[in-house]
C-alpha cells in the first residue's frame, strides 16, 4: 500500500544551528532541558501561512463568502508580488473592463499555477469575480482556509502560554492522549495534572469548524474569548463553496520531543529529535531563537 498523507506517526529531524556564541551555550542547554521535560509548544510554523504570510487573510475572505475580495487580495502585490504578469493581471481586474479580460489568456504562461488558472477563467468568462473563485485550485483555497484555522490555534496557544508557561491543564480542558491521540474532557484536575506532568497528555487548542468539540469551564471561556477577538465562529467554516469547508478538530498545544540528542561542534549545535506528524521542527528553532539572537539554522 502506498504511504499517503497522514499515514505516518511522525518525523525525525537533524538540524545544525550555526554560530552560537560560547557564552550562550548554557542558555541553549537550559531551554532544551525545559523543552525536553515540559514539551514543545506546538505552534504552526510560518510556512503554514504561505510564502508572503497572507494565507490566513485570504482564508478569512473565503470563510466570509467574499469571493470578490478574495480574488482582489490574491492578485494584490502583497501576495502576488510586484511587477510582471501578476501586476498586469491585477491592473485588469481592478479596471474591470470586459474587453481587457479577454486578453488575459496570453498572460497565463508567465503566471504561477494559481494565477494562471484564474487568468484563463477570466479570459473565457469575463464578469463577476465571485464566479472566478472556483478557478483557483481547490488545494490552494483549502490551504488558505486551513491557514485561518492555524492562526486561531496559534492565538489560543499564545494566550495559554502567557497564562501558564508550562501549559498547565485548566478545568474543563479537552486533553489529548499522546499515545492514542484520543481526546477527553478533564474532570478530575489533580489526577489529570499528574498525567500531564509526565507528558502522557496535554491540553488541546482549536482548529475551528462546526464538528469541533469545545472545552468547558475556564478553558472554554478563554478559548471563546480569543476566537471572539479574532471575529471567528466555528460554524462559519462548514459548507463553504467548492467543497473546501473544514469540519474542525482539536490539536495538542504541546508535543513531546522524541529522543532529543545534542552535540556541540565548535560553535555549531547539532540537534536530533522526533516529532509527531503535523508538528514543526521550526517551532523548536524559534523557541531557542526568540530568547536570543546570534545563530542561523
Amino acid at each position: 500500500n502506498k504511504l499517503r498523507l497522514g499515514h505516518h506517526r511522525g518525523n525525525r529531524f537533524t538540524l545544525r544551528l550555526r554560530g552560537i556564541e560560547a557564552g550562550r551555550r548554557a542558555d541553549v542547554e537550559r531551554v532544551l532541558d525545559r523543552l525536553a521535560s515540559h514539551g514543545l509548544p506546538n505552534y504552526f510554523g510560518s510556512q503554514r501561512f504561505g510564502r508572503t504570510g497572507h494565507a490566513a487573510e485570504l482564508g478569512r475572505l473565503l470563510v466570509a463568502g467574499d469571493g470578490d475580495g478574495y480574488i482582489r487580495a490574491l492578485v494584490h502585490p502583497d501576495h502576488a508580488g510586484e511587477g510582471g504578469a501578476a501586476a498586469e493581471l491585477a491592473r485588469v481586474i481592478e479596471a474591470g473592463e470586459r474587453g481587457a479580460y479577454r486578453g488575459l489568456g496570453r498572460l497565463a504562461g508567465a503566471l504561477d499555477a494559481d494565477l494562471a488558472a484564474l487568468a484563463r477563467q477570466l479570459a473565457r468568462r469575463p464578469g463577476s469575480l465571485n464566479s472566478a473563485v472556483r478557478a483557483v485550485p481547490k488545494a490552494t483555497r483549502r490551504f488558505h482556509v486551513n491557514a485561518l484555522q492555524s492562526l486561531a490555534f496559534n492565538a489560543v496557544l499564545g494566550r495559554r502560554l502567557a497564562l501558564s508557561g508550562d501549559l498547565a491543564l485548566l478545568p474543563g480542558d479537552l486533553a489529548q492522549k499522546h499515545d492514542s491521540l484520543g481526546c477527553f474532557h478533564v474532570e478530575d484536575l489533580p489526577v489529570e495534572t499528574a498525567r500531564a506532568e509526565r507528558l502522557e497528555i496535554s491540553p488541546t487548542g482549536p482548529l475551528p469548524g462546526p464538528k469541533m468539540d469545545v472545552p468547558l469551564g475556564p478553558a472554554g471561556e478563554l478559548e471563546a474569548e480569543v476566537l471572539g477577538q479574532l471575529d471567528l465562529e466555528s460554524s462559519s467554516f462548514g459548507g463553504l463553496a467548492g467543497g473546501i469547508g473544514a469540519r474542525g478538530a482539536r490539536r495538542a498545544l504541546r508535543v513531546p520531543l522524541g529522543s532529543l540528542c545534542r552535540e556541540w561542534a565548535s560553535q555549531d549545535l547539532i540537534l536530533s529529535f522526533g516529532l509527531p506528524k503535523g508538528s514543526y521542527a521550526t517551532a523548536l528553532v524559534e523557541e531557542l531563537a526568540k530568547r536570543w539572537g546570534g545563530f542561523s539554522p
